[in-house]
């Protein structure tokens, strides 16, 4: 079922956590709520599920006005960021215990949570786990084991609070790929939060991108990437490169309007702001045309499969970063302290007319 966020305004006291939302998840959707500390994304995750209550707005489920439902009565499934396992239960009676709290004349018996719990154990690839403590577990162990969990009550909708925030890189690798399989699995609308950029990516089907309490931009993860709508968008996700230039405001516009006013016409120079990724950047031994700029070799950074170097531009004192593979590094044989040439293959610039994107433009 699907999920809509009408004009929903937080605040807590003078602080504005969310500022007028307005938002709708489809149903059977991996959405990712993407964004900075004190961007607002936790507090609507917990409006939505129930947690928190909007000073303004309404949450609507499958079409239906939430504000007077409970919260057992919302479907929602919520997964938290440390687990929050029951240290006294074993994993069996972890995941079963929202189906035996369910009241009495609606309560399975214990033959099928028995068989519902078994089969949950084998979805989340925990069977033989059933009998250990969650402190004979690993974080990752215990993360599915909360997800199952969340699972037992067959909810409508499944919430995640940073799930895998408290896990190192590798586990939180290998859990998000395992949760898309999971979601495609299962198609149960479900909503997470982070702050990492490259889970978002990797993970959903949709993202949507908060800062101060607003939404800055949402549209499936190609297109947030590959299209952002504002500066912040494209500096959250992943590195860029900052360059000021001048541009003179010379228009056919500006002349006529001049000389209507009987003023001579000014060439002026305004500066602008130009955004390069540095995947975006081409780096060569040789100039190959005047639109390649000299620039020093700083510091070389191994990431694997890529390289980033930084670079200082010779005729300014700007410096910047650019990636390339590591084919490309040793076909280069560049160390630090080599002078290469670079030119921008792409680049951004946000205005007040939109989004401008230009190619084969020098650094």
């Amino acid at each position: 079922m699907s999920i809509e966020i009408r004009n929903v305004t937080k605040r807590w006291g003078g602080f504005v956590a969310l500022n007028d939302v307005n938002l709708s998840l489809p149903e059977g959707e991996l959405v990712a709520l993407l964004g900075p500390s004190g961007s607002g994304k936790t507090t609507l995750l917990r409006i939505i599920a129930g947690l928190e209550t909007p000073d303004t707005g309404e949450i609507l489920f499958g079409g239906e006005n939430t504000h007077r439902q409970a919260l057992h009565e919302r479907g929602v499934g919520f997964v938290f960021q440390h687990y929050a396992l029951f240290r006294h239960m074993n994993v069996f009676d972890n995941i079963a215990f929202g189906l035996r709290v369910k009241k009495k004349k609606i309560r399975p018996s214990e033959g099928v949570i028995r068989e519902k719990v078994t089969e949950l154990l084998r979805l989340v690839q925990l069977e033989g786990y059933a009998k250990h403590m969650p402190t004979q577990l690993s974080g990752g162990q215990r993360q599915r084991v909360a997800l199952a969990r969340a699972l037992a009550v067959e909810p409508k909708y499944l919430l995640l609070d940073e799930p895998f925030g408290a896990l190192d890189a590798r586990v939180r690798r290998e859990l998000r790929r395992w949760l898309r399989r999971l979601h495609d699995e299962l198609h149960v609308t479900s909503l997470f939060v982070t702050h990492d950029q490259q889970e978002a990516l990797e993970v959903s089907d949709r993202i949507v991108v908060m800062n101060g309490g607003r939404i800055e931009q949402e549209g499936s993860p190609a297109e947030v990437y590959e299209r952002p709508r504002s500066a912040f968008v494209l500096d959250f996700l992943g590195n860029v490169n900052r360059f000021s230039v001048q541009r003179k405001a010379s228009s056919s516009e500006s002349k006529a309007e001049a000389s209507a006013n009987g003023q001579p016409f000014e060439s002026n120079a305004d500066t602008i702001t130009l955004f390069v990724r540095p995947h975006e950047i081409e780096l060569t031994r040789e100039r190959r045309a005047d639109s390649f700029a000299e620039a020093r070799v700083e510091h070389i950074h191994f990431m694997g499969s890529q390289i980033a170097l930084e670079l200082h531009k010779r005729d300014s004192q700007e410096r910047f970063e650019a990636e390339m593979t590591i084919e490309s590094f040793r076909e280069l044989r560049v160390v630090p302290g080599d002078v290469l040439f670079a030119r921008m293959k792409h680049h951004r610039t946000f205005e007040e007319s939109g989004v401008e994107v230009f190619q084969g433009m020098s650094i």
